[in-house]
Formats: C-alpha cells, structure tokens, sequence
C-alpha cells in the first residue's frame, strides 16, 4: 500500500473527519441529495443498492440528517431509509431499537431499510439492520468518480468529492493493513496514555501509516476495529450467559464481559463482570440499570461489598491486588496487569489469553456471591 499520498494533508483531515460522524454524515447526505450534481440518479440508487447489499427500485425524494436522532435519513417514494452511522462510536444497548421505533412512526406505510453504517465491520446488536461499511462506499466511488487528473475537471463539486474519496480510502486502507500488522502500532495502543508534547516528539519517528493515525487521531477508533474482532473470536467460545460491550475512557478502549444474569445486593441488580483495557484485567461489580444515577453507597449499605473486594484483593485471588474502591457511583473492581502486551500477541492468542481470565471469572464470581449470601 502506498501511503504517500496522504503526507500532504487532506482538506479533511483539517475538518477533524476521523473524529466527527456528524460530518461525515452531511457529506454523505449531500452526496446522495438532489443538491449534489457529482453523482446522477441511477449512481446515488447504486450507493443505496451497494450499502443494501442488494438491487434497488427506489427514487430519492429527499435527504434528511439529525432528524429524531437519526443520522441519515432517505425519503423515497415507496422507501424509508435510515442509516445509523458509527465512525467512532459504539453502539448502545438499545439505540438501534429507539431508531426503529421512531422510524415506524414516520414511514407513514413505506417500506423501511435500516443501515448500520461502521469503518470496523462491527454487527448490529438489534435484528432488522443491514451491517455495512465505509469500504463499500469506497468501492463505489472508486468506480463513478475518482479522477487522477484534476486539470481534466473543473467542476468543484467533483473536486470536493474526490478529496473525501481520497481521505476515506486511505482511512480504510490504513485500517485494513493495521488489522493485519498490529504489532507494528504500538502508537494505537500506547500513545493515549501519554501527554501531547511527548506524543509530538514520538510522531516525528513515526512512519507514513503511523503518521496518518496519529495526526488525525485515529488512535481509539482503531482500538476498538481491533477489539471489535477479538470480540467475534470470544462470541465464538463463549456460551450465551455472557454479553460482551465494547466501551472507552480516557481515550482507551475498553471490552466488557458481564454475566447475563445480574445479582440481587442491597436490593438492586448489579452485574458482576471481566474488563480487558490497556494491559489490565478488573474483576468488577457495577449496577445495571441507571449507573449514571447511581451512588457508591448502593455497595456499601446494608451490606458493604466494597469491604469484600478489599478482602479479596489483600487474598490476591488470581493475583488481583489492586483494590479500585468507588468514587461516586455504584462500580467497584479489583484489578491486575496482564502477563502479556496486546502488540506481542497475535489475535488467537489474545483470544485465549482472555478465555483463560473468563474461567478465572468464573470462580471469583462464585467467591464473591457465596461471601454476599454468607
């Protein structure tokens, strides 16, 4: 792959494109508007079609973003076409499902398509959307509009959008050899926990691909397509008694492996679960519903779990030594640095490597519960 093209940088990259869905949301609204003279009818009908996976009849009567929440939203003549778009972020538990509920009441009888728009490939948690990728645009637009030679074309328009095709291709390419190469980026996943200026320095060492991800901030959303695929490997392995959520803090991705089934403590449910970020494995309780209201006496009144998983860290179970007590809300863990780095392992191994904590989950679960019932 050659990078060479993006050191000089894009008109995007100045416009924050990798960290802004919303903006990358208008260019696709006004790419496929009656606005847009770049592409025709029949080729805005195709990026439909190649984003459904599948031909379409349709005639576009309008393009609509933000409206109820909903990034894109296509009105046709007999379709409603909504496109949820997750550049950066992930979804949330029962996002997808609000957006078909709002949707119905606004397809007024037509047909409804739901688009669940990621870089990563990430799958819709909710049945009914259509998984697509920013590679497929892509793939498109290197078939309809991209042009070596700008003096061949006046039109601003086509030059404007031959910049975004540009900038979302070398996002994609450079994504694509990141996941293959990860162990070549050790800025991905090391580079959040540093300050600015020694991030600047470091970056003067970096090579082209490296240099992309870090000028434009990538370095997140990259963590996540990453863990996005350890999280299909572990789906694999694991039985349904656990949900898997990707989350972040801090710039760091973080994976959530929580039991299903919550536990009752001082009268509330709470989730006993396994975080994997940056190196770090926590054994954690959290309570289930509205953490965000929540406060940390929940786990200490009447029954003070806090005070347990100070025990259990003084009795370093599987060497979790480190006692995380709350701060404000209901969450407390015990923590430990993994006996590995993520750049030294390949995915398989990374896979395992968490499998092997999961069965240690397992029994500090049980630990946990009989000392709560005890």
């Amino acid at each position: 792959m050659n990078m060479n093209r993006v050191a000089k940088k894009n008109i995007f990259e100045y416009l924050l494109m990798p960290d802004m869905e919303k903006l990358h949301s208008q260019m696709i609204c006004w790419l496929l508007s009656k606005d847009c003279e770049v592409l025709s009818s029949n080729q805005k009908k195709g990026l439909i079609s190649k984003l459904c996976g599948s031909e379409l009849d349709i005639n576009i009567e309008d393009v609509i973003t933000e409206q109820n929440n909903i990034d894109i939203t296509i009105i046709c003549e007999k379709h409603l076409i909504i496109i949820e778009n997750k550049l950066k972020s992930s979804q949330h538990s029962d996002q997808l499902e609000k957006y078909k509920q709002l949707s119905h009441d606004l397809a007024n009888g037509k047909q409804v398509l739901y688009l669940f728009l990621t870089l990563s490939g990430e799958k819709a948690k909710t049945e009914g959307w259509i998984n697509c990728t920013y590679r497929d645009i892509v793939k498109f637009l290197s078939e309809n509009i991209y042009i070596e030679n700008y003096k061949l074309q006046n039109n601003v328009e086509h030059l404007f959008v031959n910049e975004y095709f540009k900038f979302i291709q070398a996002l994609t390419d450079t994504l694509e050899y990141f996941l293959e190469n990860h162990s070549d980026f050790e800025n991905v996943f090391y580079d959040k926990k540093i300050g600015k200026t020694k991030k600047l320095y470091k970056s003067k060492l970096y090579n082209e691909k490296q240099k992309f991800i870090s000028k434009n901030g990538l370095e997140t959303i990259f963590q996540k397509c990453y863990l996005s695929q350890i999280i299909e490997g572990l789906k694999a392995s694991l039985s349904e008694s656990y949900e898997i959520e990707m989350n972040e803090t801090r710039g760091i991705a973080i994976l959530d492996i929580y039991f299903k089934s919550p536990v009752l403590i001082n009268n509330r449910s709470f989730k006993i679960g396994l975080e994997y970020q940056g190196d770090t494995f926590k054994f954690n309780v959290i309570l289930a519903k509205g953490y965000n209201e929540s406060n940390k006496n929940f786990l200490e009144e009447p029954l003070n779990v806090v005070k347990i998983f100070d025990g259990l860290s003084k009795e370093q179970m599987f060497k979790y030594t480190k006692f995380n007590p709350p701060k404000t809300r209901a969450y407390v863990s015990i923590s430990k640095k993994c006996q590995f780095k993520i750049i030294k392992l390949s995915k398989v191994d990374l896979i395992e490597e968490i499998l092997n904590e999961i069965r240690h989950l397992e029994t500090l679960k049980n630990e946990l519960i009989r000392r709560i019932e005890g």
